[in-house]
């Protein structure tokens, strides 16, 4: 019986609960630390980045323990669908640069100048969004809505209104650019 390697080796990392403590806590940590470090919101001390980080890197190492629901399901969806709509931009970039041979020096003014283009990276991402993309966060948000007893329906027409006020927030915003 012929075995695969790479199986047999994500099985015993599974196993051992790589996937479900480890993994979340590098990544977690990594990409909270470039972001304070990035934006300086906490000051500039790399101390103190690093110990946010890693406190909250240890928040999401506990998370499945605390509360009951692993991460697992969640992160290869979102990194599977982000890959996916990688592989899209990039064949879209492809295919435009048919059309546009200087498609890297055009692209900036392209995307400066609020327009269809504009439009359409808002449609794509409300779309990728509504078709659940971004869904990272849904089993702990479906488990946080159940275990405080708050209403499904409530939360689900808050956030349609939510969503409403954000987009007729960005029209107003775009719309005050072209009067000024």
């Amino acid at each position: 019986m012929a075995t695969d390697v790479f199986r047999i080796a994500v099985e015993q990392l599974l196993a051992l609960g790589f996937y479900e403590f480890v993994l979340p806590f590098i990544l977690f940590s990594t990409v909270l630390y470039a972001m304070l470090r990035k934006t300086q919101i906490l000051g500039d001390s790399i101390v103190i980045h690093a110990i946010v980080s890693m406190g909250v890197g240890l928040f999401i190492f506990a998370l499945p323990v605390i509360i009951g629901v692993g991460i697992v399901p969640a992160l290869t969806r979102f990194f599977a669908q982000m890959s996916i709509l990688m592989i899209v931009l990039v064949f879209s970039f492809l295919v435009a640069s048919f059309f546009y041979p200087n498609i890297v020096e055009r692209l900036p003014e392209i995307v400066k100048t609020s327009g269809p283009l504009q439009f359409i990276i808002y449609m794509i991402i409300g779309v990728a969004g509504f078709l659940g993309l971004f869904s990272v966060s849904s089993d702990y948000l479906n488990y946080l809505i159940r275990i405080s007893g708050v209403n499904f329906e409530l939360v689900a027409m808050s956030g349609v209104v939510l969503v409403s006020l954000v987009v007729f927030l960005l029209v107003a915003m775009a719309m005050s650019k072209e009067v000024s």
